[in-house]
């Protein structure tokens, strides 16, 4: 599909193919899709009662991150509760599968590993998320995180180990 064209060819609004197209042209934009998997997506600012905005909107963040604007990274400093739309487990969840992606340290891992079991993720469900990042992070990221992560849960490595 070209701009300026619809799918089968015929003649449209300049206006709305420049809309319609991708700054950099290689997708269109999210206003010419408005679904995610199929669902229906939330395009506006979160907003409390009063109608304060909390955060800005998805696109924008995206955006901006895309531009290395780490004013972006310097907002969501504080309490993740005012930027993320996350629960405080599913942050510390997604928080230790990077870790383990990136080879975190041991003093990182027992911070997140401390975060996820505040907020209420099982042990059993943080052990999960080694096997759960395997497939994308690699047998010897698992393999190296596995007793950092045997640590933060108050293990004894080296019995784990014999």
């Amino acid at each position: 599909m070209t701009a300026g064209r619809t799918q089968d060819g015929v003649a449209r609004d300049p206006a709305a193919a420049a809309r319609d197209t991708h700054p950099i042209g290689m997708m269109r934009p999210h206003s010419a899709r408005n679904t995610f998997g199929g669902r229906p997506t939330n395009d506006g600012p979160a907003q409390r009662a009063s109608g304060e905005k909390t955060m800005p909107n998805y696109q924008d963040r995206l955006r901006r991150l895309a531009l290395n604007d780490t004013r972006v990274l310097d907002e969501a400093a504080g309490d993740p509760g005012e930027w993320s739309g996350l629960d405080a487990k599913t942050l510390a969840i997604a928080r230790l599968a990077s870790l383990i992606a990136v080879g975190g340290s041991e003093p990182s891992f027992g911070e997140q590993t401390d975060a996820a079991l505040s907020a209420g993720a099982t042990t059993d469900e943080i052990v999960d998320i080694l096997v759960g990042v395997s497939s994308v992070v690699g047998a010897p990221r698992v393999v190296s995180a596995a007793p950092l992560l045997a640590l933060a849960l108050g293990l004894d490595v080296q019995s784990i180990m014999d």
